[in-house]
């Protein structure tokens, strides 16, 4: 089996198939001791094609074949669904809101504080540190019925820097830069004709944007965000494909009630 076509396997392994980590809630902290629950959906929407389609053409080489997937299985398309808990903390000085939040989208988990450091007025400015990670052995036959991953992992943090606007704890908007980094690995047995076994280590660079709003009718929120993600993930070991890089868009919306 040509190595290229791997490439997707080990990607979706690493990063979870449709997986995304979107904000989907607002800079303004939570108050001490208050919990909300979140549960929506995102969905992945890679717009990088230009590879993919140099790859489909009648004269294209392996190599084509190779970056096209390693460009496109970095964030496949698909939905994930979007689950998280999020608590008010003390506060570490006066004006000052601290929340943690325990997110789950498709395969990724990710634990996260947000400081809401600076208000005035009706304008916050924050930031928020998270860890993510996950872990996925087994099978995948979405993508190649005939390839087991035997083990995979990943692990990661990320950093955002962003502004919001409330008016009236009503209506909520805001505008974040991130930026994150992950190691993983991966080892999978190929099982068509006689089996082989790969194994590569991996590591990606992120950078991305996020834009999103909420709107509270009582005890209920609803919000709606867009992402901008821009990756490259290079990898090393036997066969290992040259560094590629992607750009997806992901939209999701979500609701909120206390818990």
């Amino acid at each position: 089996m040509a190595r290229w076509r791997l490439l997707p396997c080990v990607a979706c392994a690493l990063y979870g198939c449709a997986s995304a980590t979107p904000m989907l809630s607002p800079v303004r902290a939570l108050r001490p001791g208050r919990v909300v629950l979140d549960y929506g959906m995102v969905w992945q929407a890679p717009t990088r094609t230009g590879l993919l389609n140099a790859a489909l053409l009648p004269g294209a080489t392996p190599e084509d074949e190779l970056r096209a997937a390693a460009s496109n299985a970095l964030t496949p398309p698909g939905p994930a669904p979007y689950f998280a808990v999020r608590v008010g903390l003390p506060r570490p000085v006066p004006l000052a809101r601290l929340e943690a939040a325990l997110t789950l989208v498709g395969r990724d988990a990710r634990a996260r504080v947000g400081w809401e450091y600076f208000k005035a007025g009706n304008w916050s400015l924050g930031v928020s540190g998270a860890l993510r990670g996950t872990v996925l052995p087994g099978t995948l036959p979405d993508v190649l019925p005939s390839v087991t991953v035997d083990r995979a992992w990943w692990a990661g943090a990320d950093g955002t820097l962003w502004v919001g606007y409330n008016r009236a704890e009503v209506y909520d908007f805001w505008l974040g830069l991130r930026g994150g980094y992950a190691l993983g690995g991966a080892s999978l047995t190929v099982r068509s004709g006689q089996p082989m076994t790969y194994g590569w280590s991996l590591g990606r660079v992120e950078l991305g944007a996020t834009l999103g709003s909420r709107i509270a009718f009582g005890h209920l929120g609803v919000a709606i965000e867009l992402d901008l993600l821009v990756a490259r993930v290079s990898a090393s070991g036997p066969g290992a494909p040259e560094p590629a890089g992607t750009v997806a868009l992901i939209p999701g919306c979500a609701l909120s009630t206390p818990f």
